[in-house]
């Protein structure tokens, strides 16, 4: 019984050191890009991004995803400075700020999170192709050099990329549902 108790011990002790080891050689950033052709020009595709109060129209992050989800918003309606804060039970407390606005080709913004650190860098960049507008669409933030948040850390980027896809799919439908009801008055 000693033995078996031992060997369990090092077989144990063996693989809490693995997994400390391959923590330590995940990414120290989380970093997650996606892009989606919108047949639309730039202009018209721009105003749902530069507009936090557009955001629930085609982000994931809505009362679907989250129905206790509370949206709030400041500054100015568009462009930089204009905020958005979230509160629900599934996404958290979370508030966003457009840094930068360079309509229609760029948009930066900063989203922090009460319950950590780290704050998120995100930005839209468009570029007008013979197809439509290519929008490109960043986040980075930034993690400590700990195996809990580095494995935090890649879980985050396989959501991040799942919501931003979700997002960019959600753009492209109502950019294009928006330019058919503009286009039959």
């Amino acid at each position: 019984m000693m033995k078996l108790t031992i060997k369990i011990a090092l077989v144990l002790l063996v693989l809490a050191v693995a997994a400390l080891g391959v923590s330590y050689q995940l990414p120290k950033q989380c970093v997650a890009e996606k892009s989606i052709v919108v047949k639309a020009k730039p202009d018209q595709v721009y105003m749902y991004l530069e507009n936090p109060t557009e955001w629930i129209r085609w982000s994931a992050w809505n009362k679907a995803y989250d129905p206790t989800m509370i949206q709030l918003y400041g500054g100015p309606m568009r462009g930089s400075g204009a905020r958005l804060t979230w509160n629900g039970d599934r996404i958290g407390s979370k508030q966003m700020v457009f840094t930068e606005s360079q309509g229609p080709s760029q948009l930066l913004y900063e989203v922090t999170y009460s319950n950590q650190l780290h704050k998120t860098t995100g930005s839209f960049e468009l570029e007008e192709t013979k197809n439509g507008t290519l929008v490109r669409w960043r986040e980075q933030t930034e993690l400590n050099n700990s195996p809990v948040d580095l494995v935090k850390g890649a879980w985050q980027r396989y959501r991040t990329d799942i919501e931003m896809e979700q997002g960019l799919l959600g753009l492209k439908t109502l950019v294009l549902q928006n330019s058919k009801r503009r286009a039959t008055r």
